[in-house]
């Protein structure tokens, strides 16, 4: 999809495309460093008897063994969060079945591994080798979910919880807003719509979503929420604003994560009177 997003005032320049690439490169980096840091610690530490290896050699197999921990954690942590649903139980649930299943993952490939020049050991059984690796792993693992449910990526959780409670009303207002939801919208409340050609930028508490379509179209379903369309480019959550300052001639909308939404001329009026937080 290349579409190119220019906002009017000058105070954007993007593209759904590369905000994609970013916000990904931005969410692994701390799972990179993670990972780098791990197999730096074992291997200098020459940790489970590797010490007899070469550093070139140690050092690529903790590499391969730490990303295969790490990544898997939270490519089975992502995909379980939404797999499970028990409640008030889904998240620990998930958490245990998401250490399990990394363990056991983990205790697959170290086991094949086994057979090949990066890791010349006996072949253990394979459930001693599971008890083996079951607290390393685990720990890692856990780590790794901690870090993830407490992080900003993709929203601070604070966000989250805000959107939770600004649209916990009545049943029948959400039954209306599902069956009203266009076409391929997120089921999470909208933070945040842009305008860019003919694609939209739909952002909500779970990430970014890109989709073919024009605001004209989507301020009918976004007129369930409560926020309002601050530009004929831009739709804002007002449980998303931080604050509303002014720069030169214009009025800029700031949220925490440091996102400038600029506020058309003939919208300041109608946003004071909606008791928007203008400086």
């Amino acid at each position: 999809m290349k579409v190119a997003c220019r906002q009017m005032s000058g105070l954007f320049v993007s593209s759904p495309e590369a905000d994609r690439i970013s916000s990904i490169g931005t969410a692994l980096l701390p799972y990179l460093v993670a990972t780098v840091a791990l197999s730096l610690t074992f291997t200098f530490s020459g940790a489970y008897d590797t010490d007899n290896l070469t550093l070139l050699h140690r050092l690529s197999l903790w590499i391969i063994v730490c990303g295969l921990i790490v990544f898997q954690t939270l490519i089975a942590a992502s995909w379980l969060e939404q797999l499970v649903k028990i409640g008030r139980l889904s998240g620990l649930v998930s958490v245990l079945v998401t250490v399990l299943a990394t363990n056991l993952l983990v205790s697959a490939e170290l086991y094949a591994l086994k057979y090949t020049p990066l890791l010349p050991k006996a072949h253990d059984p394979f459930l001693e080798l599971f008890l083996f690796v079951l607290l390393p792993v685990s720990t890692i693992a856990i780590s790794v979910i901690m870090y993830r449910s407490t992080s900003v990526q993709p929203f601070h959780k604070s966000v989250l919880q805000r959107e939770i409670d600004a649209f916990s009303g009545p049943v029948s207002d959400t039954k209306r807003e599902r069956s009203s939801r266009p076409a391929g919208w997120p089921l999470a409340p909208i933070l945040l719509v842009h305008a860019c050609d003919h694609y939209l930028e739909i952002r909500t508490s779970e990430g970014k979503v890109f989709l073919k379509g024009r605001m004209k179209d989507a301020v009918t379903y976004l007129a369930l929420f409560d926020g309002a369309q601050v530009h004929r480019s831009w739709w804002v959550a007002k449980s998303f604003v931080t604050t509303i300052e002014r720069q030169g001639r214009d009025w800029v909308i700031f949220s925490e994560f440091g996102d400038r939404i600029p506020i058309g001329r003939g919208r300041t009026k109608l946003l004071r009177e909606l008791d928007w937080p203008f400086e």
